[in-house]
């Protein structure tokens, strides 16, 4: 689902991907149910599609239990993710969101996709970004 939505999910969008990712969603929180170390992702994904289709208040529930479900299971990565997913939505806890999302990435050193590199802010954290990818010739 979130390569079918892609890193601009915060524009609304009604196309074939977006559509494919609604028919798909069902079946990834089955999973999530059935497998729940798979549960803090797909609620994290599930609010990307959300805020897609325009549903901005239910992706923010979405988020907090993404966050709320890698922090029991204590994967670090996946909330930092669903962290840096909800700041992007929520304006008043953004930068609070932001600072700790980051700690966390550094803290277990990892990086965020290079295309999502926009929800750092405007002065992002070289160290929690993918490096570019060069081609060999």
């Amino acid at each position: 689902m979130e390569s079918l939505i892609g890193p601009d999910w915060l524009q609304s969008s009604k196309s074939d991907s977006i559509r494919r990712a609604r028919r798909l969603s069902a079946r990834t929180r089955f999973f999530a149910w059935r497998y729940p170390n798979l549960r803090a992702h797909s609620q994290r994904v599930h609010g990307r599609l959300l805020c897609t289709i325009g549903q901005r208040r239910k992706a923010i529930r979405c988020f907090e239990k993404s966050i709320e479900s890698a922090g029991k299971l204590g994967a670090k990565y996946d909330q930092a993710r669903a962290m840096l997913d909800l700041a992007a939505i929520d304006e008043e806890r953004r930068e609070e969101l932001r600072a700790e999302a980051v700690s966390m990435l550094k803290q277990i050193r990892a990086v965020i996709p290079r295309a999502e590199m926009w929800q750092l802010g405007n002065d992002p954290d070289p160290t929690c970004v993918a490096p570019e990818f060069e081609l060999s010739s």
